[in-house]
Formats: structure tokens, C-alpha cells, sequence
């Protein structure tokens, strides 16, 4: 993927022309403090936007006008690049050049009504509009709190990488939640919006585009980039403490395993995606062991805390079978050290890596998120990648999974009487 970049640099607009795909996507970046109360003005922020702004008033409005657009899409993400906070503006749109001639410039001009053109009259926001997203937002926390496997992970993070950004994002506290949604004022959504746009980092835009629709863009969202360091990775303090939490609300259970990665370097993100393949894949050591040996496992799955430093492993399992569970980690390793079945899961990570690649290069997806990690500089392409895993032998792998240092046990029990 040859992207072009209007300034030579990665902060300018950043473009890839192509008639592969029927859809052009166009992306703006902010960067934003990373703290609670800031992460839920965002979410406040991105909603009023999306409902209401001064050219047209109400949601209904925003959506017919959506629909007559031939239903192109607006999204303002909310995500952390590591101990990066940033808000994507978004632009979903069919090819202008299967529909008719101003498509174009009325797609645009509907995406800047709604990113650039906020409802602040008179330095206050839409007082009907501004207390149903509140309680919209808290409505939606209160059930996603309600959810045991959702709780289960936020506790998890909460108590096992208690000083993570990660936290300033999550909410486990309802009551807590609600009291900082309600005490958000007009004045600080406004001035959170202010400075979000003097905090513009970079631009991308992907598609069949001509050269003036390129120029155009590049008109259209003339910021000035701040001076952005592209350092996401901070190494997280992990609890050493085995951890049990007991909740009378569910009978789901699952358990976690903590390790921390001793040599940790994002250089190595590529050889712990192969690892986590070779641990996920429907034959590997987590599913044969917990589900074909033991059969005590409902799922389970390993991840990757790429940016943190941190691997677990979480399986689902009924509140009696922890002790089982504990036992099997060992048989996991006993696994992933013996040579011939490590060459066998290697093998098969490589062949899944090259489906992969693949797969990506006929994506839109995939291939819009090559564009982001080279805008973000986060990670190898999707040929290196692939060069570097095809590379890789099993002492390589031995060598990552002795550097891992075991830290702990995270055991959520759902312990609801059923009777």
C-alpha cells in the first residue's frame, strides 16, 4: 500500500487512491488529556454532535438528511492509542462515481455541518437534547454494569492493573458515574470542543478519489497539527496478589491469568500475535486443555495488553472448577515447551498469518487500519509483518514465553443462588 501524504509528513492529509472498494472513508484525529471526567464529556460530546447541530436541529433532520445522502455515515470514535486518548471523526460515504454529480460536495458538506458547525447558541447547548444524552449515557452504563462478563473484565483491570489508564475509561461505579454526568455543564462540553479542535493530529482519506476531491478535503479541514510524540507504550504495575471477587448477582464465573512480559518492546507486538494464534487457534493448548481434557471450560481466549506489557489468559467456567483450572495452566506450558507440538502451532500461526495478509488486502477494514498504523506509526505493515513471522523458529518463541513472569490469579465468582 503506496500512501501519498499532501505535507511529507505524517500529520498532513494522508491518502490512498483506489477503485477497489465501492466506499470512501475520510478521517479526522484529535488527541485529548486522558482522565475520567474528560473521557465522559467525550462520550457527551461525540452524542450531541451526532444529534443536533446548527444547521440541522434534530435528530430526524440528521438522519433524513443521512438517508437522502444515499445513507452515508458519520462516526466519532472514542479510543486509546496506549496512553494516547484520541476521538476520530469519520466520514462513510458511497463512490461519487456511481452516483450523481454533487454527491461529493454534499456528502462533505454534511460531515462538516456536524463535526465544525456544533449547536452552541449563544455559548449553551440544546437544554432538551443535552439531558437525554446524560441519561442515555447513564441508562447505558447502569446495564452494562448489569452484564457479568462486562463487570467481570472492568473489575479485572480495576484490581489487577490498578494504575492503568485503561481505568479512566471504564465504569464500575454507577453511582459515581452518574454524579460526574450530572455535574457536567453547557460551559465545559463547549470548552472541551474548543480545545479538542486546536488538538487536530492528522488526517486520512481512502477511496476512489480524484485529485480536486483530494484538494478539497485538505481545504475543507485546514487545522494545524499539535506537536504529537507518537509514544503510546508505558509499562503497567500489575497486582502480584491473587484476586477473588464474589458476586451474588450471577451464576457466571471466569477466571484470569496475569503475566507480565519481562523484555517488553513494541517492536515485538508481530511475535505475540503469532503466540496468541498459536494459543486461540480451536486445537490449541487453552481449548484442548480446559475444554477436550478437563471439561470445564464454556470459552476462553488469550490476549495481548500490547501497549501495557501484559498477557492473559481468561476462561469461563463453572464457580467449582477454579482449583481445576489453576491446575491445567501447567499442562497449557507443558505444551508450548515441548518442541514438536510447538512446531506444530507455529506452523499453523504462519499459515494463519498469510491468510490474514490475504484477507486484509481485499478488506476495507483492514486496509483502512494499515493507513491508521502508518499515520500512528503502531506497527509493521501487513508485508513486514508477515516477512518477520515467516521468520520466526520455535526458539524464538521459547525465548518470549520464558521472558513471561506469572503474576497472578483473577477469579470472578458468580456465586447467585439458583434455587
Amino acid at each position: 500500500m503506496e500512501i501519498k501524504n499532501i505535507k511529507n509528513n505524517n500529520k498532513g492529509l494522508n491518502y490512498y487512491k483506489t477503485d477497489e472498494f465501492a466506499t470512501i472513508d475520510i478521517r479526522q484525529y484529535f488527541n485529548y488529556e486522558n482522565n475520567k471526567e474528560n473521557f465522559i464529556k467525550s462520550l457527551l460530546l461525540r452524542n450531541y454532535l451526532l444529534k443536533t447541530n446548527k444547521k440541522y436541529k434534530t435528530h430526524k433532520q440528521i438522519i433524513d438528511k443521512s438517508r437522502e445522502l444515499y445513507g452515508l455515515k458519520v462516526i466519532i470514535s472514542n479510543y486509546n492509542f496506549g496512553i494516547k486518548s484520541i476521538i476520530c471523526f469519520e466520514l462513510k460515504m458511497v463512490n461519487p462515481r456511481i452516483i450523481e454529480e454533487n454527491y461529493f460536495n454534499d456528502a462533505l458538506n454534511f460531515y462538516k455541518d456536524i463535526m465544525l458547525k456544533p449547536n452552541f447558541i449563544d455559548n449553551k447547548l440544546d437544554k432538551k437534547i443535552f439531558n437525554q444524552i446524560k441519561k442515555e449515557l447513564i441508562d447505558r452504563e447502569r446495564n452494562n454494569i448489569k452484564n457479568p462478563s462486562i463487570l467481570s473484565e472492568r473489575l479485572y483491570y480495576k484490581n489487577v492493573l490498578p494504575n492503568s489508564i485503561i481505568n479512566n475509561q471504564i465504569i464500575t461505579d454507577i453511582n459515581e458515574f452518574e454524579n460526574i454526568v450530572n455535574n457536567i455543564n453547557d460551559n465545559d462540553i463547549i470548552d472541551f470542543y474548543n480545545k479538542l479542535m486546536e488538538s487536530y493530529i492528522s488526517s486520512l482519506a481512502f477511496g476512489n478519489l480524484l485529485d480536486e476531491e483530494i484538494k478539497l478535503i485538505e481545504n475543507s479541514f485546514n487545522f494545524s497539527p499539535i506537536n504529537f510524540d507518537y509514544k503510546y507504550d508505558k509499562k503497567e504495575k500489575v497486582s502480584k496478589e491473587d484476586i477473588e471477587i464474589i458476586s451474588k448477582e450471577t451464576s457466571q464465573s471466569n477466571i484470569y491469568f496475569t503475566y507480565e512480559i519481562k523484555n517488553f518492546k513494541k517492536e515485538n507486538r508481530y511475535l505475540y500475535e503469532v503466540l496468541m494464534t498459536m494459543l486461540n487457534n480451536s486445537n490449541g493448548p487453552i481449548y484442548n486443555t480446559y475444554r477436550t481434557k478437563l471439561g470445564i471450560m464454556y470459552s476462553g481466549y488469550a490476549i495481548t495488553l500490547y501497549k501495557q506489557g501484559v498477557i492473559y489468559i481468561k476462561v469461563d467456567i463453572d464457580k467449582n472448577n477454579k482449583d481445576k483450572a489453576i491446575n491445567g495452566l501447567k499442562e497449557i506450558f507443558d505444551i508450548l515447551n515441548n518442541k514438536k507440538e510447538l512446531k506444530k502451532l507455529l506452523e499453523f500461526a504462519k499459515e494463519k498469518t498469510k491468510e490474514i495478509s490475504i484477507s486484509n488486502s481485499e478488506n476495507l477494514t483492514a486496509s483502512i487500519n494499515e493507513m491508521e498504523d502508518y499515520i500512528f506509526k503502531l506497527d509493521f505493515s501487513t508485508d513486514e509483518k508477515l516477512k518477520l513471522t515467516n521468520k520466526l523458529t520455535i526458539e524464538d518463541i521459547i525465548k518470549q514465553i520464558e521472558n513471561l513472569e506469572y503474576k497472578g490469579t483473577y477469579f470472578y465468582k458468580g456465586d447467585k443462588d439458583e434455587k
